[in-house]
């Protein structure tokens, strides 16, 4: 158990005004160190007995350890003992006369100042007026010395006035002349500050402690502290109107977010955010400068191989009421990406005179001579039979992976480390942003002039491959493109370096489009699953959701591992009902292939 408590109080000195509930003991080793510094002599304090008065912290410290963290102590004693080591004075006493330094006063104990006086009477009788002159002027030398630690102190405390100033000028500088964008992590706002201005070293620590209580969770302590960051740069844009970052975000956000003109204009007023015209403003100086950026940054990054996806955007938050002129605000939008694939140089279209893609395009004899040669024996089995074969031969390993986490469509953990870093956003450029729909052949075809339209692109195109990452409608109509440039050569407004785009699909949108086309063709069959399971109120989705396309296929792989052995033992490996057959297929093939084709192919790097 900690100790227990002993000292309760009260505090020895009179009409002691101090509350507080630390208390300490007036022992005779403090006695002995306040009688040492002289406090012990003043009236106040004579009365004290060691051992038996208790005293309140603040009197404690005032009367046995005066000194203490008093920096003006040392300076003001050395003074005064440069007085008494003049040869003229040696005759009188000086070197018991003690001088105490408190925080508004200097304090002399009784018997001090009765010798002090004696000296000086001493001194009037004798007329030794060199002497008296040299006591007042080492008296005057002493109030230099202690106007000098005033001035110091005073000059060393920055007040929070001139701390602002500098704040704003620090954020002033990493906008305007930096051209940084604002820092909004508390620990590296706090490092940015002390950097760049020693002066505010401490005075984000200043604010957290006078702002947030300590009482706070550690949780709340943290969240409080980016309040603080937006409440610095909110000073400093009162203080300068160029500072302005932190209120541009804001009014960004608002703009987005569907907020009207006027709203921002009100928010602005009250020094929140910056005007609805400067919002306008800045977006514009944002398209203008994003085409400079993007062909910069691609002229300096040309020998890399880079993989660009194009898909389409929608702008779902229309306005439910149309008015005269418009009756839905909805927009339809076409993006542009590109991501540089690290260690990789580019794939030139044409190397030794030999072409990447086949001449013929799609060689119809070669595809039928090789499914009939190669794979017309594997499509013979079904997936779940070549499935037990590979976890029996251990090529495939389920047990790393749970079926909470295959239902996961967009699950991006560490399972495939080697392809953490080609997953993440970084370095992913935004290469442009258009309103255009992505619906048919014409689409596709104004929608790769995003990318042409980069002079640097457009010269990196002529010479190598550019793999784009589309859906299904962007495969289809891209390879419609190409075959259509294949036929027509040079007959035809599109450009001929669309020949060296190489559309690609992944296995995330193989998966979803193939779950979606299974459940599409069975729907009669999903739709009696559905309402068997969840009742028959129930409604299911012409097109339902991803999530509950998978929960579905799910049920119905589970359902027929219990029941395939009876089925199977019930009508044989020879039935050949159309109806049995298809239905054979749909579980044992195509349910479990769609189900694993990304959530355990791809993830296992099969």
């Amino acid at each position: 158990m900690p100790p227990q408590k002993k000292n309760f109080g009260p505090c020895a000195i009179k009409n002691c005004q101090y509350n507080t509930s630390k208390f300490r003991k007036f022992t005779k080793f403090a006695a002995e160190k306040a009688q040492n510094s002289g406090t012990l002599s003043i009236l106040e304090y004579s009365h004290l007995i060691p051992d038996q008065h208790q005293l309140c912290d603040h009197h404690y410290l005032l009367i046995v350890e005066p000194n203490r963290n008093n920096p003006n102590y040392s300076k003001i004693n050395e003074a005064f003992q440069n007085l008494q080591k003049t040869e003229k004075s040696s005759e009188l006493k000086w070197d018991h006369i003690h001088l105490e330094v408190l925080d508004d006063k200097i304090c002399i104990p009784k018997q001090d100042f009765l010798n002090l006086v004696s000296n000086i009477e001493y001194l009037q009788e004798n007329q030794k007026d060199e002497i008296f002159e040299e006591i007042i002027e080492n008296t005057e030398a002493i109030n230099e010395d202690i106007e000098n630690i005033n001035e110091n102190n005073i000059s060393n405390e920055i007040n929070f006035a001139t701390k602002l100033q500098l704040l704003t000028l620090v954020i002033y500088n990493q906008q305007r002349k930096f051209e940084n964008n604002p820092e909004y992590n508390p620990i590296k706002f706090k490092q940015m500050l002390e950097q760049n201005e020693p002066k505010l070293i401490g005075f984000f620590d200043e604010l957290v402690e006078g702002l947030i209580p300590k009482t706070r969770s550690f949780y709340n302590q943290e969240e409080a502290k980016k309040s603080i960051v937006s409440f610095c740069y909110l000073f400093a844009g009162l203080r300068n109107k160029f500072a302005n970052s932190y209120k541009l975000d804001i009014g960004l956000h608002l703009a987005s977010a569907g907020t009207s003109y006027r709203g921002i204009d009100v928010l602005s007023n009250t020094g929140l955010t910056v005007s609805s015209k400067t919002v306008l403003r800045y977006k514009q100086q944002i398209v203008e400068d994003h085409f400079k950026k993007i062909c910069n940054y691609f002229n300096e990054n040309m020998d890399c191989l880079y993989t660009f996806n194009l898909d389409d955007y929608y702008s779902i938050h229309e306005i439910r009421r149309p008015n005269d002129t418009f009756l839905s605000s909805t927009k339809h939008f076409a993006t542009c990406t590109a991501k540089k694939v690290n260690f990789s140089t580019p794939i030139l279209a044409n190397y030794n005179n030999v072409p990447l893609f086949n001449p013929v395009n799609i060689d119809a004899n070669n595809l039928c001579k090789n499914l009939k040669q190669i794979y017309s024996s594997l499509f013979d089995r079904s997936y779940n039979y070549s499935k037990s074969q590979w976890i029996s031969y251990s090529t495939l390993e389920l047990d790393k992976f749970e079926s909470i986490d295959n239902l996961t469509i967009h699950l991006y953990e560490d399972a495939i480390l080697e392809y953490k870093e080609e997953r993440s956003m970084k370095d992913l450029q935004l290469v442009d942003f258009k309103e255009l729909e992505l619906h048919s052949f014409n689409n596709y075809a104004d929608a790769l002039k995003m990318i042409i339209n980069v002079p640097s692109l457009n010269n990196y195109l002529n010479q190598n491959v550019i793999p784009i990452i589309t859906d299904w409608p962007g495969q289809l109509f891209l390879r419609k493109i190409i075959t259509y440039l294949k036929i027509q050569q040079s007959a035809t407004n599109i450009p001929q370096v669309y020949k060296n785009f190489h559309p690609i699909i992944g296995p995330l949108h193989v998966a979803l489009n193939s779950k979606e086309t299974a459940l599409i063709i069975n729907y009669e069959f999903f739709k009696q699953l559905f309402h068997f399971v969840f009742g028959e109120k129930k409604k299911l989705a012409k097109k339902p959701k991803p999530w509950r396309i998978n929960l579905l296929l799910e049920l119905a792989h589970k359902a027929w591992q219990k029941i395939k052995k009876i089925i199977l033992e019930k009508f044989g490996p020879y039935y050949k009902d159309t109806e049995y057959r298809m239905a054979i297929d749909l579980l044992d093939n195509i349910i479990p292939a769609t189900l694993d084709i990304y959530a355990v192919l791809f993830r296992s790097v099969f």
